[in-house]
């Protein structure tokens, strides 16, 4: 395949370029975690006060909701109700993947079938292998950094950083948070797709940011963990397809 010589150069240069822009990502992310989480991350407001401004709206929907629990009146409830919030959160999901690129394959199978055997040279290969391989060695080195790391989610200390016990996690792996799984699977996903389908990233990118964004907005993760949960995506995406357009 035919690279241009600025194309080339990123082929030669991608760990430099990685090193110079995940390292201080990463580093700026940690610096602004706390910030990030009062500013980014819902809270649960008090139910009552959500009430009386909504008594004070005096619309529909704030007198349907004097009618739900407590828990069902918070904010956080609200934004997980809704379809578009859903969809992100998906982009975080292996069985989302897999399902996208069997399809993709099942497509590309179709129309090789159909097309003359002198014709099928340019044909870009099977999304599935490479995309399953990626996903696994993603979701196995996430689990293996938050039994290390033992960095507790900030929604449970009100945003301080608290870590379990050393090495704790590998027998206790309730509450850990660095790093974001669902923000590693987005990324990997999303990079795979673009990196076998030259052009999807325009789509699969964007998602993927929106999914690491859910995590900070509800809570369960700091800046830095969906930061270095991309940084963990990318690091297997690029060892695993190394020779891939």
């Amino acid at each position: 395949m035919y690279r241009t010589s600025f194309q080339r150069m990123l082929q030669r240069d991608r760990w430099r370029i990685f090193a110079l822009v995940a390292i201080p990502s990463l580093l700026l992310a940690l610096v602004l975690d706390g910030p990030a989480y009062r500013l980014l991350s819902i809270k649960d407001h008090d139910p009552a006060a959500l009430s009386v401004a909504g008594e004070a709206q005096g619309d529909e929907t704030s007198r349907e909701e004097d009618e739900r629990t407590p828990e069902e009146r918070t904010l956080r409830w609200r934004i997980e109700q809704r379809q578009f919030y859903h969809m992100l959160r998906m982009v975080g999901y292996v069985p989302a993947w897999l399902a996208i690129v069997i399809a993709a394959d099942l497509h590309r199978r179709r129309r090789l079938r159909e097309r003359a055997p002198e014709a099928i040279e340019d044909d870009p290969g099977p999304l599935t292998p490479g995309m399953l391989v990626c996903l696994v060695l993603t979701g196995l080195t996430v689990v293996l950094l938050k039994a290390l790391i033992g960095r507790e989610r900030p929604g449970e200390h009100d945003g301080a950083v608290v870590f379990k016990p050393i090495l704790s996690g590998f027998w206790d792996g309730s509450n850990l948070s660095t790093p974001s799984s669902h923000a590693a699977i987005a990324f990997c996903g999303a990079l795979v797709i673009s990196r076998l389908r030259p052009g999807t990233g325009w789509v699969a990118i964007p998602l993927a940011i929106g999914c690491a964004y859910t995590r900070v907005l509800m809570g369960a993760h700091f800046l830095s963990d969906v930061v270095l949960g991309a940084i963990v995506a990318w690091i297997v995406v690029e060892l695993v397809l190394r020779d891939s357009a």
